[in-house]
């Protein structure tokens, strides 16, 4: 029994609270487990509060991944080869634009929040806006620390790029859409090989009335060639974080068993006393 206004218990395998781990099945939740019973050991949870502020952002991030490219292929299912009919959908148009604004802002924002974490995890010594993974010296000292996240840093150079040109820059989209410009995306009309509302390649392209693969990437493209990158750091971050973890001890705690469901530890508050039930309802959203 729950009294009124008590939270729910909060005895969870992990530290990654406000996390719905349902919606990303593409993060190892084993490793989860495993580093979060390795920072509650060590008695670092505080160390780690960017790292699951991260993972928050992630989230999400791939939450406007899929808005954006569930508009886009519910409008192109609209069509149906009639030559004279011309979709107009205004309000949908104007969803796609905010979800991909909010992929890279969000996207961004994450990335902000893993640099400062891993400048306090190796002893980096940056502060205020030099930990940021815009600036070379940053990266170059924080890729000294682990050759995975080297290789990771050298390998994406331009989805990490200030001041580009291109969509694929995940810090110069952002920075064009929030102080410059806007998610400039037109509805292609009928439907092309990249979709009705495909993305210009170049955050300064021109209006075009045509889009092909070689000027535009697929919303779809777009949101996975974002969104997986920043899954890729992620794994290494949370590998290199629990290498450090266990070096740490004289004698680290084994890995747990492989966990038979995802766990989602988010905030909650019962409004008036009642009983819960072992098995409870669970709400459309999650439902999907």
């Amino acid at each position: 029994m729950f009294t009124t206004g008590s939270p729910l218990p909060d005895k969870f395998p992990h530290i990654f609270f406000e996390v719905a781990f349902e919606v990303l099945p593409e993060v190892n939740y084993d490793d989860i487990i495993y580093l979060s019973q390795l920072v509650k050991t060590g008695k670092r949870e505080t160390l780690y509060v960017l790292l699951v502020d991260a993972v928050r952002k992630i989230q999400w991030k791939k939450l406007s991944a899929l808005d954006a490219s569930f508009i886009d292929s519910t409008l192109a299912a609209q069509y149906d080869g009639s030559p004279d009919v011309v979709l107009h959908d205004p309000i949908g148009q104007i969803r796609h634009a905010k979800a991909l604004l909010e992929l890279v802002s969000v996207g961004k924002a994450a990335l902000d929040s893993l640099a400062v974490f891993l400048n306090d995890l190796t002893g980096s010594g940056y502060n205020g806006g030099e930990r940021d993974f815009r600036r070379e010296g940053f990266k170059k000292k924080v890729a000294e620390c682990h050759p995975s996240l080297e290789q990771f840093l050298r390998s994406e150079s331009e989805w990490l790029q200030l001041k580009g040109a291109a969509t694929t820059s995940i810090v110069s989209a952002r920075d064009e859409w929030i102080h410059r410009g806007f998610p400039d995306v037109a509805l292609m009309w009928p439907p092309s090989e990249v979709g009705v509302l495909p993305i210009p390649k170049s955050l300064t392209a021109d209006d075009t009335i045509s889009a092909t693969r070689a000027t535009h990437h697929s919303t779809q493209e777009f949101c996975e060639f974002h969104y997986f990158r920043m899954i890729r750091l992620l794994e290494v971050v949370i590998s290199m974080s629990m290498s450090i973890e266990r070096e740490r001890m004289p004698e680290a705690p084994p890995k747990p068993p492989k966990a038979q469901q995802r766990v989602s530890a988010v905030k909650m508050f019962l409004t008036r006393e009642m009983p819960v039930r072992l098995i409870q309802k669970i709400g459309p959203f999650s439902a999907q």
